[in-house]
């Protein structure tokens, strides 16, 4: 069993690694998308409130779309 979960969590390692997003990267790149058509303040709160729906799907971060193309 311990074997099965350390592979589970290489990969998602893996995959971070292969989309260059990490958590921090996400944030970086949703607020980019989100600040010209909200302005700083609203993509800040629009930002957090999209990390905490997709924190709340218990999907990997580096498979969270961030509006970018």
């Amino acid at each position: 069993m311990a074997a099965a979960e350390a592979d589970r969590l290489l990969g998602v390692i893996a995959a971070r690694v292969a989309t260059g997003q990490t958590g921090a990267v996400w944030q970086r790149r949703a607020l980019a998308a989100l600040e010209p058509r909200l302005g700083r303040e609203r993509a800040l709160a629009a930002t957090l409130e999209r990390y905490l729906d997709y924190a709340a799907t218990d999907q990997p971060v580096h498979s969270w779309p961030t509006g970018r193309s």
